[in-house]
This record gives structure tokens, sequence and C-alpha cells, in this order.
């Protein structure tokens, strides 16, 4: 009892002497008044208090521990090719994850999961590698296509499944009747379109690349919505359901009837998908470069173009007697700007580009191509 709250001298903040109603009460707290000569004359700074009883009770604490995953750090080198065409970029984890390959620095589903990457560039290009933990692959549904047991089909019916949480589509075999794009979606259960991906599908048997992420969901519904479809279904030797560790389970079909509803699986073999949900490491550059080579022996990019300064802040000098065009290029492979060389010191201006990597692509009078990384600070 007669405790006293307020504020320290000089701290200038409102207080009110105008329809005063001492005493202020409320379960456990009285406020009676102030240390004015007028106790009740005045109210003093703290106005609407919001106060709570500690006079309560309580379990018994129990310990919760939280584990922290470490994803590990992944180890890489860069990699030079004679050519522009197929490249193979190899990584490994510290401590034994997963490995993600990313194909720019911003994507957030990895191109590929594994150790080594086979791919195709165009253009002198960075990928990006990243280590992960409790990440990998699972196949789902019908695990091959056999075409005595089915037809193609101009689509119209779905297959039904519940997803306990998001997952990635990474692949799928399909088996279609002539190549064109398509459209995979996710409905929900009253028949709403909640995601959608074009793809292209080859004709023919081919597992189908589709980085389609799945939501979390019960009695959603896959399959594609284009009408005169033309992808394989079976109807011989379905069971359902079709799970796959926790992740999805694939239920039934949405024939309207329900005694043939099981009888039918229709598009999507041997699905893979992956679990969303893993600790993961900062990406890591990884540089293709492009160069010239004789034979199997890669001839140093000093000896036939020489680039200064590098780094550079605003721009750079590309001397070579024998160039007679130059690229130059982000890390994406996105073309910026084109030249056409007519002396040996061709000056580059990086000006009005951000700072970061880009590569200098320079076309020889024979037609040799040389690369070469430049750093803008």
């Amino acid at each position: 009892q007669g405790l006293q709250i307020g504020m320290a001298s000089g701290a200038d903040v409102f207080r009110s002497n105008v329809g005063l109603n001492f005493p202020y009460t409320m379960d456990g707290l009285s406020i009676v008044g102030s240390s004015a000569s007028n106790p009740t004359g005045f109210f003093y700074y703290l106005y609407d208090w919001e106060v709570e009883r500690n006079d309560f009770c309580y379990s018994v604490r129990k310990e919760v521990k939280a584990e922290i995953n470490d994803a590990g750090t992944p180890v890489y080198e860069d990699v030079t090719v004679c050519n522009l065409g197929d490249v193979t970029l190899s990584a490994t984890s510290s401590n034994n994850n997963t490995i993600l390959w990313y194909d720019n620095a911003t994507d957030t589903i990895p191109a590929f999961v594994g150790d080594i990457y086979e791919t195709n560039i165009q253009n002198p290009k960075s990928f990006y590698v990243s280590s992960s933990t409790s990440i990998g692959t699972q196949k789902i549904g019908m695990n091959s296509i056999i075409p005595a047991d089915g037809a193609y089909h101009n689509g119209g019916f779905f297959m039904v499944f519940d997803a306990p949480k998001p997952v990635l589509l990474k692949s799928a075999l399909v088996l279609s009747e002539e190549a064109k794009n398509r459209t995979i979606v996710i409905r929900n259960a009253n028949g709403d379109v909640i995601a959608s991906k074009q793809v292209f599908i080859p004709a023919g048997e081919s597992r189908v690349k589709f980085d389609f992420t799945i939501p979390q969901g019960n009695n959603l519904q896959i399959g594609f919505s284009d009408s005169n479809l033309k992808l394989y279904r079976t109807n011989v030797g379905v069971t359902y359901p079709y799970s796959a560790g926790g992740l999805m389970t694939i239920k039934t079909t949405t024939v309207v009837d329900q005694n043939i509803a099981n009888n039918f699986y229709y598009y999507l073999y041997d699905m893979e998908i992956m679990d969303t949900d893993y600790c993961e490491s900062a990406k890591a550059e990884v540089v293709v470069n492009v160069d010239i080579c004789t034979g199997t022996d890669v001839v140093s990019q000093s000896k036939l173009i020489e680039i200064y300064p590098n780094p550079t802040q605003n721009q750079v000098t590309v001397k070579n007697k024998e160039a007679k065009k130059l690229q130059l290029f982000d890390v994406q492979g996105k073309l910026l700007q084109t030249v056409n060389i007519n002396n040996s010191n061709q000056i580059v201006n990086l000006n009005s580009y951000a700072p970061g990597t880009y590569y200098v692509q320079v076309t020889l009078s024979n037609d040799k191509i040389v690369s070469e990384r430049v750093i803008k600070l």
C-alpha cells in the first residue's frame, strides 16, 4: 500500500486535471490519488493501464531441446570447357549432405539434386551450388508404362491425392502421342485450379522435368487442363493407394462411377517428388569458363586476350589484334552488349551495370571464341 509510480524529473509527459474520478480500481489494483498537494486533483502520465496478475498457477517446466542441423559447405571447383554445349559440374558436401544445383542465384527450386549435374550452356555463365540436410527424392505411382495396358486419352480426368506438406514434383514418366505444350494443374476438392505450370512434352515415352510445387492439402487433384491431351493412361494392374514416405498418397481418380474409379491411372508415372522442408547452406558460385582448346589441352587465356583493369569500377580495355567481335554477358548468360571491334584496344563500359560478375566473350578472326570473367566493384 502507498506505493507510487511516475516519471523522473524533466520527462515532459502529459498529465490531466479535468474529469478525474479517483479511485480507479481493477482486480488487485487501486489508484487512489497522486503525490501532489491536492492528491485527487491531478492524473499523471500513464493512461489506460493494461495489467496482468502474477499470482497465477503454472505447470512444471519441461526442457525443450532445439536441434540445429548443419547443412555443411559444398566442396567444388570452377570448370573450363573448350566449347559451348554440354558441361558436367560436380560438388560434394563437407559432411556428406545432399548437393543442390541452381541455374541462377535467385532460383528457389533446385535445377538438380545430386553430386554431378550434367547440363548445357549456350553462353558463358555461372551456376550455384549449396549443401542441404534432410532432403532427397522419392518415387510414387505406377513405376512403368506398358502400352498394351491402356490407351492415349484426351483428358478431363484427374488423380486424387493427399499431401500433408508442400512437395516438389521434380519429374515423371509420360507417354505422349504427339509433341506439344501441356499445362499440369493442381485442383482442390471442388475442382478449382490452385496451381498450374506449362511444360513441353515430346512425343513418345520420356521423363519430363516439371519442377512444380504441389501445395499441402487433402483430396487434391492432379492432372492436365488441356483438351485433346493425347497422353497415355492405364487401365490394367492399377492398385491404389500409392504412397511415398509421408509426403504424398494417391488415393483414387475423379471418375464419377465409384465402381470403376480405381481401375484407371492417369498420365504421370514413376513420379519423382521431393520434400521442401530442409536446411540449406549459402549458395556458392560455380563459374564455367569457355576457352580455346588445342586437342585436349586448354590454351591459357592470357596468351590470347588481355583485359585490364580487372576488377574494375567502370570500364575495361580488351586487347587483342585478332579480335573481330566482342560480347558482354551477365552471370545468367543474358547478352548485354555486342561490339564489332575496329582496333586492338577495345573499351567496354560497365558504368550502367550493377556490381558483380560479368563475362567478356571475344570472337577472333579465325572464329575461335575466348571468354574471360570480369568483376565490377
